[in-house]
């Protein structure tokens, strides 16, 4: 994608610490962000999507074109007129200029109730800045993700490391017969299985505001392939949920691969192709037919 601005420079993909994945322009130091990625940035969504609703209203056309359609841009009037976004129609993307990010997380939040949380404390430009200082042939490093397979594994070893020793002590010292102390444990780890993906629905449901979908509200191409998927494997379709986070993100759990439940965060849609996103999803159908669920519930 080219700029709107520059129109020969070429857009770059940069990835922001609320795990969105904007486009950048190295020249001008614009930003492109893809429909609903402004909603990341802010806390305060319902909000913005009355201001740019009340904008749209008033939109002029620009010279300006969209770096994935071509069409002519929009030009959105806010803070009283005194910022003008570009907006497209078309695919619901919105074309920032350099400096007026900055100006809407300076703004008098009175002119305008939209308040973006900025990537790092000076906002946009710094984390811009870091990556300009950047020779574009020299690779990024990231950073090295946790071994999150080690860590729930340990973290399930301690739990029931600390069940056990209690049992020891209830054994030693409160005179309880060793038998009741295993038949106590193994209802206990029974109770935490049957019990878990129940338990897991309620705690993303409360602390992750996660919402069930039918597999209707999911993009044509995505349902098409989870009904090929279960109808070739002979399972039921999983239950859906989204997280609204900007991270992507994908995991199942469940008893059964015909009770299995597949849960994704908006920033997979958001970062991913739709390719890749099916693919992702089918990594984890795969994991509910191989029954890893069956392991990975006690936890």
């Amino acid at each position: 994608m080219n700029c709107p601005v520059c129109k020969v420079s070429e857009l770059r993909p940069v990835l922001t610490k609320q795990g969105v994945e904007v486009d950048y322009c190295d020249r001008c130091g614009g930003i492109w962000l893809d429909k609903g990625e402004i909603f990341h940035f802010t806390k305060r969504r319902k909000e913005l999507a009355a201001a740019l609703k009340t904008a749209t209203q008033h939109a002029r056309p620009t010279s300006r074109k969209c770096p994935k359609t071509g069409e002519h841009l929009l030009e959105l009037p806010l803070l009283d007129g005194n910022l003008g976004i570009d907006f497209c129609p078309a695919t619901g993307g919105m074309w920032f200029d350099k400096g007026e990010v900055k100006k809407l997380l300076t703004v008098d939040p009175r002119k305008l109730p939209l308040r973006i949380e900025p990537v790092v404390e000076e906002g946009f430009e710094a984390t811009y800045e870091e990556e300009r200082a950047i020779s574009p042939t020299q690779p990024v490093q990231l950073s090295v993700l946790p071994n999150l397979g080690l860590r729930a594994t340990m973290t399930v070893f301690s739990l029931y490391a600390l069940l056990t020793l209690v049992l020891i002590l209830c054994v030693e010292w409160a005179n309880i017969p060793p038998s009741w102390a295993l038949i106590t444990a193994v209802c206990i780890a029974a109770f935490q299985f049957l019990l878990g993906p129940w338990l897991m629905d309620l705690s993303l449901n409360w602390f992750y505001k996660m919402e069930w979908v039918p597999l209707n509200r999911l993009p044509r191409d995505l349902q098409m392939s989870v009904q090929r998927i279960c109808r070739e494997k002979g399972m039921k379709v999983p239950r859906f949920g989204i997280i609204d986070d900007g991270g992507p993100n994908a995991f199942t759990y469940g008893h059964t691969p015909n009770n299995a439940r597949v849960v994704v965060t908006r920033g997979l849609f958001n970062l991913l192709d739709e390719p890749e996103v099916e693919a992702v999803v089918a990594h984890e159908i795969g994991h509910a037919k191989n029954w890893d669920m069956f392991l990975m519930t006690p936890r």
